[in-house]
């Protein structure tokens, strides 16, 4: 069984290689259909998203740069909120090495500053759905509608972020309730949050750990499992040292709730 490496470069955009000996990659990017992209990508991820047994890639950009210089000209802007956004790119495993562009059949026809894919089950449907993280906006939260489409919830899911600049993002249970909560790291103390999962889809927004949010650290949360079983948490601090920070574990969520009946997957 082989699986595709997925890399992202300004110089390429996208390739894809795949494992042909031990330690051994071959660029099939041309011969498995993979488009070159108009803009500069700002994440990646390689997903099941139809339940058939293989790796789909789903693309998201981070600015359109030839566009914004269509727009703007030679002018000054600020790198990456002044520039266009870009599109979402879903590409569906062929099963045969190629894939096949399904962007606009599974409905995905939003723009952002993406930075970060979270692929997990945020609803409890035994499927993956997906988080698009943007670096000045709200994330945008997809839907497995399984049926070869997605559907946008992120209001009704209550993950607004509207004037919060985002710099990191992961995703763990973080009360064990079997749910994956969200840390959203932030370039001031007010943008750093944590959404706790009800499990069905639906979040509720709190802030950060006190300490993470006085290091102002506009760098990606690290989420490692301890000896304890607890999630802990790390930071990087720009110009600076990592920084543990502990106050996770005395963050008070709310208690363990009993699951809703999961669905059988089909």
């Amino acid at each position: 069984m082989t699986m595709p490496l997925t890399c992202l470069s300004s110089a390429k955009a996208l390739a894809v290689s795949i494992a042909t000996t031990l330690a051994v990659f071959s660029d099939v990017t041309d011969s498995a259909g993979i488009p070159q992209l108009p803009y500069l990508p700002g994440s990646a991820a390689a997903m099941d998203v139809d339940h058939d047994g293989d790796a789909d890639l789903l693309i998201a950009g981070l600015v359109d740069v030839i566009a914004t210089q269509q727009a703007l000209g030679n002018g000054s802007v600020t790198f990456p909120q002044e520039f266009v956004p870009a599109p979402l790119l879903l590409l569906r495993n062929n099963q045969d090495g190629t894939f096949t562009d399904i962007t606009t059949q599974a409905g995905l026809t939003s723009t952002g500053h993406a930075i970060a894919i979270v692929p997990a089950d945020f609803n409890n449907g035994r499927d993956i759905d997906f988080l698009i993280v943007d670096r000045d906006d709200s994330p945008r939260l997809f839907l497995n509608q399984r049926d070869f489409t997605f559907r946008d919830v992120t209001s009704e899911a209550g993950l607004t972020r509207n004037g919060s600049v985002t710099t990191g993002v992961t995703a763990a249970d973080l009360n064990h309730d079997d749910y994956p909560d969200i840390v959203f790291a932030g370039e001031t103390s007010t943008d750093s949050t944590i959404a706790l999962s009800d499990g069905q889809g639906g979040f509720t927004m709190t802030p950060g750990p006190r300490q993470v949010r006085k290091a102002h650290m506009p760098c990606n949360y690290l989420i490692t499992i301890t000896m304890d079983s607890l999630i802990s948490l790390a930071g990087h601090r720009m110009a600076s040292n990592w920084l543990e920070t502990s106050a996770l574990h005395g963050l008070m969520f709310p208690q363990k709730h009993s699951p809703p009946n999961r669905p059988p997957r089909s």
